[in-house]
């Protein structure tokens, strides 16, 4: 009766886990109840605890043998649907088991693994997973008396103790054979969980000591190498390009007046160049000098055309890398902001060293005066991978983009500042515009309020009454909100979230080393990925004796479920032993009865 089911097909093992009886359970378990029987849905007992969210009973079922990977009819396994139903502790119960860690790696209908999708449902099931993907034991490599007191001493003084770890990375990174076996439809890294978690809202999964151990391993693998040849790639493009600028604009100088500084050089010197020394600087300029400066600007053009050719090659590599990013990442090069700018700037270039004028009066070298400031700021951005000072770099990003947000409200200040400035001291040379005014109002805003001049064109009468008095006001009020309020506003944001910036910031270098590691996936062959992929590794950690009792219990917990399919077994046999004594007591307890009855007494009594 124990495995009969009723006309809803339902047996009393499944109506138990549904109502949460877990006592009922055991009396089943002890009975010999089949753990694995299924209903018309093709669900097993633990696929209606896990629905249910019975973390207790699901527990209790997989001691005694359940088995976690039996699908139903739409192919879901009871994991899947703790995740779908979106219980927690049900999913953390069967995930954590090595015995179903296999159950991890199934691929879905949306072409991602369950890790992935626990990774976007949930950071602690995720982080309880990846706990059982590090492996802590004690070294004890000698067990002489020497090493005995060495351990004495140090659970004593609570001093580090030196332990082996053991780090599996094949949660995270499946690896390449796995990828070939299943033929993702996204490509090579579609099932790489560290990529999932710097994309999706669980970004703090990144500091897991699991998830660290694998961005530092691959960087110090290879990772720094490859990172190390973009950067001096990178940095000898903008050496050529600042130097190619800088030899143009000292062949334009040639060709014009020559400015000497008589406070930089010898009297001697100065002597011998003009003689004139009351200004600061001095003209001058023969027609012999001049035609000679000609002939050495059309020389000295011809020998930068090699520069020339180098900068318009890495141009066009730059502009075919960023086509080729916009091809992978489609929508997510588009989000971001850094791609717009990178994009600008090597076009931005190219339409420099294509154009053959070299006179400063063109738009493309006005235009090439903001280039180069741009390629010292991606120059900037590119060091934020850098282990030390990568976080300093996203820090400085986060508290622009904190001042820009401030900017927003600020900017109604100041355009009204200017506004009334314009209106008060057009006759002003700073405030003669309205564009003028406008920049004179954010030079104020740094304390270069010039009051001097402000008040001596009242004192001439070019500011008269009673705009005087109604100026004075206005440079208090600004005073009192821009210099003041504003930018004390703009220091607390800054010095009161530096603790938390720094925080964002260091998740933020590691999401970049995961994108970073993601595209070297993708644009390496198979064969050399082979060469670049990691597995697992050993190290030695130190850690205090919690540590070690922690590592120990970890030990013991592993071993306990390891065994638990053996043990099963004998357990269940025990408790039925146990329940056919019990009925053969019963038995003995109704024969001794009957016998004691006298023979005219009849049996219903």
């Amino acid at each position: 009766m124990r495995n009969v089911r009723d006309c809803c097909y339902e047996a009393p093992l499944d109506i138990a886990c549904i109502k949460g009886n877990t006592q009922v359970i055991q009396i089943l378990i002890g009975y010999g109840v089949a753990v694995n029987s299924i209903n018309r849905l093709e669900e097993s007992a633990l696929h209606i605890a896990a629905h249910h969210g019975q973390a207790e009973i699901v527990k209790l079922l997989m001691d005694h043998g359940a088995d976690a990977k039996i699908e139903n009819c739409c192919g879901k396994n009871c994991l899947e649907v703790a995740i779908e139903n979106g219980q927690v502790d049900v999913a953390i119960e069967i995930a954590i088991r090595p015995c179903n860690h296999d159950m991890l790696f199934k691929v879905g209908d949306d072409g991602s693994t369950i890790m992935q999708s626990i990774v976007k449902w949930n950071s602690k099931v995720a982080s309880a997973i990846m706990d059982t993907y590090i492996t802590k034991t004690p070294l004890t490599e000698n067990h002489n008396s020497n090493m005995v007191m060495y351990k004495i001493v140090i659970r004593n003084l609570k001093l580090p103790l030196l332990l082996q770890v053991e780090y599996d990375f094949s949660i995270l990174d499946p690896g390449i054979e796995f990828e070939k076996n299943h033929n993702p439809t996204d490509g090579i890294g579609s099932f790489n969980a560290i990529k999932t978690i710097a994309s999706s809202d669980n970004i703090s999964l990144l500091e897991h000591p699991l998830s660290v151990k694998l961005l530092d391993t691959k960087w110090l693998e290879c990772g720094r190498y490859i990172y190390s040849a973009n950067l001096a790639v990178y940095t000898i493009y903008v050496t050529i390009l600042v130097f190619y600028i800088l030899q143009i604009e000292r062949l334009n100088q040639s060709t014009a007046h020559k400015i000497i500084f008589l406070g930089f050089t010898s009297i001697s010197s100065t002597q011998t160049t003009t003689t004139t020394a009351s200004s600061s600087c001095n003209f001058s300029h023969t027609a012999n000098q001049q035609h000679k400066n000609g002939l050495v600007f059309h020389k000295d053009i011809h020998s930068l055309v090699v520069w020339k050719v180098v900068i318009y090659i890495f141009a066009i590599i730059n502009i075919c890398r960023e086509l080729y990013q916009l091809y992978h990442e489609r929508i997510r090069y588009l989000l971001s902001f850094e791609n717009y700018l990178e994009l600008f700037l090597h076009s931005a270039i190219l339409a420099f060293v294509a154009n053959p004028d070299y006179s400063f009066n063109t738009i493309s070298w006005a235009l090439e005066s903001l280039v180069i400031q741009i390629s010292f700021i991606d120059l900037i951005l590119f060091l934020r991978k850098l282990p030390i000072i990568g976080k300093y770099v996203l820090m400085m990003h986060q508290m622009i983009w904190t001042a820009a947000k401030v900017m927003v409200i600020m900017i109604f200040l100041l355009f009204g500042f200017a506004i009334s400035f314009y209106t008060l001291c057009y006759r002003q040379m700073s405030f003669y515009s309205m564009s003028l005014s406008f920049v004179k109002v954010i030079d104020m805003l740094v304390g270069e309020l010039n009051y001097s001049s402000l008040l001596e064109a009242i004192r001439k009468g070019s500011i008269a009454y009673p705009d005087a008095y109604m100026l004075l006001f206005l440079i208090i009020i600004f005073i009192f909100f821009i210099p003041i309020i504003m930018m004390n506003l703009l220091i607390g944001l800054a010095v009161g979230d530096i603790t938390e910036m720094e925080k964002e910031a260091s998740l933020r270098r590691l999401a970049d080393l995961a994108d970073f590691f993601y595209n070297i996936d993708r644009a390496l062959i198979p064969r050399f990925r082979h060469y670049y992929a990691i597995n697992k590794i050993k190290c030695k950690e130190f850690g205090n004796i919690n540590m070690l009792r922690n590592g120990a219990k970890e030990q013991k917990q592993a071993k306990i479920i390891s065994d638990t399919k053996v043990n099963s077994g004998m357990q269940t046999q025990s408790l039925r032993l146990d329940a056919l004594q019990d009925r053969l007591r019963l038995m003995q307890y109704s024969l001794e009865k009957a016998l004691h009855q006298s023979p005219n007494e009849s049996p219903s009594k």
